[in-house]
């Protein structure tokens, strides 16, 4: 917010800069998301016994 209040943006720059934290961390979200996977258990009913 200071960086664009320094350099003297209009508003609607202002607000870019606001939310390009957000932004940010929805990117990086996806992209380190495509190497995650379901766990192996996934929809196997719990047996105690199994165990």
């Amino acid at each position: 917010m200071f960086i664009a209040q320094a350099m003297a943006l209009p508003s609607s720059f202002t607000d870019l800069f606001m939310i390009l934290p957000y932004v940010l961390t929805l990117l990086l979200l996806i992209f380190f998301s495509k190497s995650n996977r379901a766990p192996r258990a996934l929809g196997e009913i719990y047996d105690k016994g199994k165990r």
